[in-house]
């Protein structure tokens, strides 16, 4: 008998499942502000709203599984009432996030997605750029756009934000702005 329930641990420690695998997939929406952002911001710009942080674990959502990010909505983007879609995500090994005035705030990112280099501060032209993180939206057109990702080695969070480089000007629009995560 003991030989049994060793050789059943064994084939169970020895197995691996992926989040929902064999069910229905689960799909969850955030929303998000027109100024929440994991990127540097500029000292002279309005201090950034803390991004999106999504505890991927405790949704049982480990290395290898697949995610499909789509974005929905708009953000007014500048004064004259202009929308976008900008936005990008990062995996971390933690759920921290340092002071906007730091060049990389995400300490514990982990490149995953195509990488995407986004533009410096529209004031004092800082760089803003982490090699790790990966953008979301459809680059300026409308509609909604899906970016499959898988999730890396020691990707325990996703950090979503808006990737603009100018804040204080940004209002949240009418039809609000989300982000869908499907697993």
């Amino acid at each position: 008998m003991r030989t049994l329930a060793a050789l059943v641990l064994i084939s169970l420690v020895g197995c691996s499942a992926t989040a929902n695998e064999g069910s229905d997939p689960t799909e969850e929406t955030f929303e998000l502000g027109p100024i929440d952002t994991y990127l540097r911001t500029s000292p002279d710009d309005v201090t950034p709203a803390p991004p999106l942080i999504v505890d991927l674990s405790s949704r049982e959502i480990a290395a290898g599984d697949v995610l499909t990010l789509s974005v929905e909505g708009r953000y007014h983007d500048d004064a004259s009432l202009d929308t976008s879609d900008y936005s990008i995500a990062v995996f971390s090994a933690s759920d921290e996030v340092l002071d906007s005035t730091n060049p990389h705030r995400v300490p514990g990112a982990i490149e995953a997605g195509e990488a995407y280099a986004t533009d410096p501060t529209y004031l004092g032209d800082l760089p803003t750029d982490i090699p790790e993180d990966f953008r979301l939206d459809g680059d300026g057109d409308e509609g909604v756009f899906e970016v499959v990702v898988e999730v890396p080695p020691g990707g325990t969070f996703l950090i979503v934000g808006l990737g603009d480089k100018h804040y204080v000007d940004n209002t949240a629009s009418d039809e609000g702005f989300r982000v869908n995560l499907t697993y």
